[in-house]
């Protein structure tokens, strides 16, 4: 797999960014946005332009929180 696009805002993470960091596809990540039973992380995505293709982005501090809630651990592994 190649390494995920990187946001160019150090705050928010890339759909790639995201599907790694808690070892899911990011098909299997965009499929969960649209489930109503999936944790309400996935809904917390947000577009970064007003196209329908407009890249989709997480908070940093989102995804951490949601790593140590299913893991105990954060972003990186780290406790």
């Amino acid at each position: 797999m190649s390494p995920a696009r990187k946001s160019l805002n150090p705050a928010q993470m890339t759909l790639g960014e995201v599907a790694e960091a808690i070892g899911m596809s990011a098909y299997m990540v965009r499929m969960s946005r649209a489930k109503s039973e999936a944790h309400p992380f996935f809904r917390k995505s947000f577009k970064t332009g007003t196209g329908r293709n407009s890249p989709l982005r997480w908070w940093r501090t989102d995804v951490d929180d949601y790593l140590r809630e299913i893991s105990g651990r954060g972003i990186g592994g780290a406790a």
